[in-house]
């Protein structure tokens, strides 16, 4: 597994030679204050949601601030976590709304999910595991887009487009946060 990190991280010094010095340098990032960008997505991790509807069965049909407007199948959670089981009353489904500051949805009798995890799902479940990758690498590392894009030498739009799934990421661009990471595990040993 280490060789797959070297053989990548040596790829990105090739592939980014420019960022070599600023991904070496970089320490413990504070997550930035979070600000709307223009591709809907928030600096930090945030994830709004301008609309929600039930589309039939345990679908949500969902409309992101981004823009886009994609289904959702929450069978697979309803079914298994004890907290949602009052959801399976279809008709009690059915009464979902967006949730207060658009980052949640929410039923009848407390019952919310986030709209992190329900973009997480949505992306995993429209085949954008590039995108959810990537996603993912933001999160765990406190990245603002424009953090992120500095961390891979990209620009700040470019990283709200991957984020967004508005466009394919790269496999050099999800070789390069292996990399990434492994030279700030690199640097904290």
């Amino acid at each position: 597994m280490v060789a797959v990190y070297h053989a990548a991280a040596a790829l990105i010094t090739r592939l980014l030679p420019r960022n070599r010095d600023r991904m070496l340098r970089t320490s413990d990032l504070a997550v930035a204050r979070m600000t709307k960008s223009p591709e809907g997505v928030g600096e930090t991790k945030a994830i709004r949601i301008a609309s929600v509807k039930s589309a039939g069965g345990y679908t949500l049909r969902i409309r992101w601030v981004n823009g886009k407007t994609l289904a959702i199948d929450l069978q697979e959670p309803i079914h298994k976590f004890k907290r949602m089981h009052a959801l399976r009353d279809k008709a009690t489904f059915a009464q979902v709304s967006k949730g207060e500051g658009d980052h949640s949805v929410v039923w009848p009798g407390g019952i919310d999910m986030g709209a992190d995890r329900l973009w997480e799902m949505t992306l995993e479940q429209n085949g954008r595991m590039d995108a959810l990758e990537f996603l993912r690498w933001r999160w765990r590392h406190g990245l603002s887009l424009t953090e992120g894009a500095k961390a891979l030498d990209l620009s700040r739009r470019q990283v709200a487009y991957y984020v967004s799934g508005e466009r394919p990421v790269p496999r050099y661009v999800l070789l390069a946060l292996k990399g990434w990471e492994l030279e700030r595990k690199e640097l904290a040993a």
